[in-house]
């Protein structure tokens, strides 16, 4: 698979939430690798997503437990998926401003 980011990705295993607009409702999960840019996630179950459809990911606040509000969730759009052993994997791309946050926590000491 070729980089499609510019952002310099940083391997990262945290919990997440996706909001799924087709289902209403969060799918959860974990991040495979995180950048400025975007995310690749790792989901549990649901409806499969689709290349276009925009998603609002919900990560952890200094590694404590994974943000609910509505303010708190990182706006983006699926660009990639596939299906291996079982698991969603989906590739995102995060929006504008909202993707200051991803890059904060993508280089967290904490982590």
């Amino acid at each position: 698979m070729d980089e499609r980011r510019s952002a310099s990705r940083t391997n990262l295993q945290l919990p997440c939430k996706v909001w799924h607009p087709r289902t209403l409702r969060f799918l959860p999960g974990v991040t495979r690798d995180l950048s400025r840019d975007g995310a690749m996630l790792e989901l549990r179950g649901g409806a499969p997503f689709r290349n276009g459809e925009r998603v609002r990911v919900g990560l952890p606040a200094a590694a404590g437990p994974i943000v609910v509000r509505s303010s708190d969730l990182i706006e983006g759009t699926v660009v990639r998926t596939s299906n291996e052993e079982g698991h969603m994997v989906v590739a995102i791309v995060f929006d504008g401003a909202d993707a200051d946050r991803a890059e904060s926590l993508a280089h967290e000491p904490t982590h």
